[in-house]
């Protein structure tokens, strides 16, 4: 590692890539990119796996030992603590990210049920009870 440089985990790059590849949708769509755009074939090159998204909201304060967690081996893939950007509200908010195989497993699922399902392996994974929230939304 050289002077003034850094490395970031595989996870915390893909995190990054994924986040801009959205926005580069996004754009795209509301056609707001520039043209040419330097980095349109490496972005189109990017392959987009879904996940169900779990997001909680909670008036009570969970005592987390992490802001972001990736999870290995389980339904889950992701927990990351929500709360902390900028101009955020007081209320706590989580999101867990299911793994692609139970994504790819339960698509056609009823979306209560994955609610449910997901609760249960967040509750699991960090030993509180996220059932209580006080908002809960799910969405692929």
């Amino acid at each position: 590692m050289t002077s003034g440089s850094c490395r970031i985990s595989e996870v915390a790059c893909t995190r990054i890539l994924t986040e801009s590849f959205q926005l580069y949708h996004l754009l795209k769509y509301q056609n707001l990119l520039p043209t040419p755009l330097k980095y349109h074939a490496n972005i189109q090159a990017i392959d987009m796996k879904t996940c169900f998204a779990l997001m909680l909201g909670c008036y009570k304060y969970l005592p987390l030992e992490f802001e972001a967690k990736h999870i290995t081996n389980t339904d889950l893939s992701w927990l990351a603590v929500n709360n902390h950007k900028s101009g955020r509200s007081n209320i706590f908010t989580l999101m867990a990210n299911s793994s692609k195989t139970y994504e790819k497993e339960h698509i056609d699922a009823d979306r209560k049920a994955v609610m449910h399902a997901l609760c249960s392996e967040t509750s699991r994974t960090i030993g509180h009870d996220v059932s209580v929230a006080d908002y809960k939304i799910i969405y692929v």
